[in-house]
C-alpha cells in the first residue's frame, strides 16, 4: 500500500505539471483593443462686455469671438450692444441730449481747470455744482475742452485687433459736418472701478508696449474712420493669470473731442451725433 500511495503521488505531481504546461501554451482567441486619444485644440477666445440697453447697469457680453481659422474668427453672438460713458455702467446708447449736454471745462482760472460735470456721470445737467471761479489776469480763462468719453471692456486668451468705422453722422446747428473736426483719442486702462465693479485684476495690457501702444494713430480725426480702418493692434493675450472674466478684463476708452483746440464760445450751440462701430476680431 505504500507503493501504492508513492506511484499516485508521482502520478498526480506529473498530471499537474503537464495540466499547467497546457494553459501556458494555449493561444489567446476573442481578444478586443480599445485606443485612447486625449488631445486638446484651444482655439483663441476674445469677450466683450458693456452695458445693456434697457438702462440699468448690469454688464452684458455683447461678442464672443473665438478663433475658428475663418478671417477674423467667428462672433457666436449676434447682437450688438453700446459702450458705457466711461467710469460707469451706463449705456451710450443716446446720450446726445438724452442726459444732457456734453461738460464745459473752464481753464485758465486762478484755482486751474473747472471741470463742469461735477458728478462724473459724462454730461452737465441741473444735477451738476461749481464753486464761483476767478479770472487769472496772467492766463486766457476760457470755456473749451468739451469732450465725450466712452467705454467697452475685453478679455481674451489670445491677441486681437479693433476695426473702426463711421456709419453715420449728423451735424444740426453748423453749416459743416463735425466728423472732419472730432477728435478721437483712444488708450487702454488695465485695471480700475467703475460703479463698484473692480476690473483688471488678472489683466496686463494687450499691448506689449503698454496702455497707449498698438494704436495705429493717436490722435486722428473722426471721419478717417469712415469705410474702416483698424484702430488697434494687439500683440497678447489680456489675461495674465487664472481670474474670472471681469478679473481679466481690461478696458478700451474713446474720448471724442471738438477739434485739436477744444471748443470756443464762437462755436455756439449745436448737436452733433455718430455712429461709430468698433469690431474686435482674431487676427
Amino acid at each position: 500500500m505504500a507503493a501504492n500511495r508513492v506511484a499516485l503521488g508521482v502520478t498526480g505531481k506529473i498530471r499537474s505539471v503537464l495540466l499547467s504546461v497546457a494553459v501556458c501554451a494555449a493561444p489567446l482567441v476573442g481578444h478586443a483593443s480599445i485606443l485612447d486619444n486625449p488631445a486638446f485644440n484651444v482655439e483663441g477666445l476674445v469677450i466683450v462686455w458693456s452695458a445693456p440697453t434697457d438702462g440699468t447697469t448690469t454688464p452684458i457680453v455683447n461678442d464672443f469671438v473665438i478663433g475658428t481659422g475663418a478671417p477674423g474668427g467667428t462672433d457666436l453672438i449676434s447682437d450688438d450692444a453700446f459702450t458705457v460713458v466711461t467710469g460707469s455702467l451706463l449705456t451710450t446708447q443716446d446720450t446726445s441730449g438724452a442726459f444732457g449736454g456734453i461738460p464745459y471745462v473752464i481753464s485758465g482760472t486762478a484755482t486751474g481747470d473747472v471741470d463742469t460735470d461735477s458728478n462724473g456721470d459724462g454730461n452737465i445737467t441741473a444735477d451738476d455744482t461749481i464753486d464761483a471761479f476767478v479770472f487769472n489776469p496772467l492766463i486766457d480763462t476760457r470755456v473749451d475742452a468739451v469732450d465725450t468719453r466712452t467705454s467697452f471692456y475685453v478679455a481674451s486668451n489670445t491677441a486681437f485687433d479693433i476695426v473702426g468705422d463711421v456709419t453715420a453722422s449728423d451735424s444740426s446747428g453748423l453749416a459743416v459736418d463735425l466728423s472732419d473736426f472730432i477728435v478721437l483719442d483712444m488708450n487702454v486702462t488695465v485695471s480700475g472701478e467703475d460703479d463698484g465693479l473692480a476690473f483688471g485684476d488678472a489683466a496686463q495690457s494687450p499691448n506689449s508696449g503698454g496702455p497707449t501702444a498698438g494704436f495705429t494713430q493717436n490722435p486722428r480725426i473722426l471721419s478717417d474712420l469712415e469705410g474702416g480702418i483698424t484702430v488697434f493692434q494687439g500683440d497678447r493675450a489680456t489675461a495674465v493669470s487664472p481670474g474670472s472674466i471681469v478679473e481679466q478684463s481690461v478696458r478700451f476708452d474713446q474720448v471724442y473731442s471738438i477739434g485739436f483746440t477744444g471748443y470756443d464760445l464762437a462755436f455756439g450751440t449745436f448737436d452733433f451725433s455718430a455712429t461709430v462701430v468698433y469690431t474686435i476680431f482674431v487676427p
